[in-house]
């Protein structure tokens, strides 16, 4: 659920682009982007990579109303066990596992 904050921001940004003749599809197509993601920086991210903060500052957007750049970790996480089945851990598997070549 949105708190009280970003539903306020949210009704800033739409207050700000209905003041400045402002559409997201216009912005999308200026940035090259889909348009549901620039709806999607704008009102629903609490972050955004900065380039992209960087490219909506470039049209316009005021400051305020841009979620912060903030360069998140991709991939898996840290110190996370690989997911191995249950019957081979038991060794409970129906057919004999092939642990390697025999030395």
């Amino acid at each position: 659920m949105a708190t009280p904050e970003e539903i306020r921001r949210t009704e800033l940004v739409r207050a700000w682009m209905e003041v400045n003749e402002v559409t997201f599809a216009w912005a999308a197509r200026e940035l090259g982007v889909s348009l549901s993601g620039v709806r999607k920086w704008l009102l629903l991210s609490e972050t955004v990579r900065p380039h992209r903060r960087e490219a909506l500052l470039r049209l316009g957007f005021p400051p305020e109303l841009v979620p912060p750049g903030v360069i998140k970790p991709t991939g898996p996480r840290p110190n996370r066990k690989p997911k191995v089945p249950r019957f081979v851990r038991e060794g409970t598997a129906p057919i004999p596992v092939h642990k390697g070549a025999p030395a």
